[in-house]
């Protein structure tokens, strides 16, 4: 609590500060920008609440904290170039941000982005874990580009209304309701996904092609309201969970000649 609750504090320069320690600026919501060329750490909760923070240069920094920029309403863009992890709920919150920069980060904590309702696009080339809720009602968010990705927690992308496609090459694991409600998405592309979740894609309405021609295991209710899907093609799926593509009113045919287990209402219609 450093500089905790100083309501009046408007700027911060520290050209020499390398750690941010935990709720160091907590509160003070007259803050509008911070810079720190060499600060390599944040604490957390080290923002927390300053509700009037619209900029921050922290080119150094590699970690950031949980709660780090929690409720942070004016924030509108983060480049943090060196950033390795997310912690959770870093950026709960952040009504007014857009777009985020962070090309070294390798790991989003859960509800890293959480309400974050404004941010339309996300460039991490590096990221291999993304957290629960990772990025739940980022209701703008239309494109992600995650190449290196292997797991998606559960609820990660739940009610991103506008992302439309998803190309995640390397995931192997999609969470329970990991795209659930994502009503735009119109093509998924995870050649190398084993393992659909409980609701990983219920309600994605506009979906109309999928290719992973790795999975194994689509579990219950995995595609059910998917009411544009036409065709599924998944030749090493073994099991087939309850109500999967129930309600897939559209749904012509079905290649899945590995399968062995179905069950309940699968293809209910």
């Amino acid at each position: 609590d450093a500089f905790g609750y100083c309501y009046e504090l408007a700027s911060v320069s520290m050209p020499e500060a390398t750690t941010i320690g935990e709720y160091a600026f907590r509160g003070c919501d007259a803050l509008t920008s911070v810079s720190m060329p060499v600060a390599t750490t944040i604490g957390n909760s080290a923002f927390n609440g300053c509700s009037a923070l619209t900029s921050v240069s922290m080119p150094s920094v590699t970690t950031i904290g949980e709660y780090a920029f929690y409720s942070c309403y004016a924030l509108t863009s983060v480049s943090m170039p060196m950033v390795t992890t997310i912690g959770n709920l870093a950026f709960y919150d952040c009504y007014a941000l857009t777009s985020v920069s962070m090309p070294e980060a390798t790991t989003i904590g859960n509800s890293a982005f959480n309400g974050c309702s404004a941010l339309t696009s996300v460039s991490m080339p590096s990221v291999t874990t993304i957290g629960e809720y990772a990025f739940y009602s980022c209701y703008a968010l239309t494109s992600v580009s995650m190449p290196m990705v292997t797991t998606i927690g559960n609820l990660a992308f739940y009610d991103c209304y506008a992302l439309t496609s998803v190309s995640m090459p390397e995931a192997t694991t999609i969470g329970n309701s990991a795209f659930n409600g994502c009503s735009a998405l119109t093509s998924v592309s995870m050649p190398e996904a084993t393992t659909i979740g409980n609701s990983a894609f219920f309600k994605c309405s506009a979906l109309t092609s999928v290719e992973m021609p790795a999975v194994t295991t689509i579990n219950s209710s995995a595609f059910m309201y998917c009411d544009a899907l036409t065709s599924v093609s998944m030749p090493e799926a073994t099991t087939i969970g309850e109500y999967a593509f129930c309600d897939c009113e559209s749904l012509t045919s079905v290649e899945m000649p590995s399968v062995t287990t179905i069950g309940d209402e699968a293809f209910n219609y």
